[in-house]
């Protein structure tokens, strides 16, 4: 799903949605329903929360340490995120996201494997 498809079925299931407008731009709906990471088909890398994360802002999410997360981008030491487990999503600083290496499931399974006799 296209991340503007999934904002505003989310936006629809809330009629009294308030707006918000940056200063120099369009006005855009404040939303605070989950989207889930894999409902949106864009770029992503996985992440994991490398320590806890208290938000400073409205745009910002909370994090604990150890939290699954899909990093969709990176902007001033700054990255968006998603948590894979319950669709929460906000920037935070880039510190606080490590970096997780994916091992295709065939070679984990090889590498068991020949142990095995």
């Amino acid at each position: 799903m296209p991340v503007a498809s999934a904002i505003a079925e989310a936006t629809a299931s809330d009629p009294n949605h308030s707006l918000i407008s940056a200063s120099n731009g369009p006005a855009s709906p404040r939303v605070d329903a989950p989207i889930l990471a894999q409902s949106i088909l864009t770029t992503s890398a996985p992440g994991i929360a490398s320590m806890d994360y208290q938000r400073n802002g409205d745009w910002e999410i909370d994090l604990s340490s150890g939290d699954a997360l899909r990093v969709f981008k990176r902007h001033a030491h700054s990255s968006y995120v998603v948590k894979t487990d319950s669709g929460g999503r906000g920037w935070v600083p880039s510190w606080f996201v490590g970096s997780v290496t994916v091992i295709p499931l065939d070679a984990a399974n090889r590498s068991v494997m020949d142990g095995v006799s």
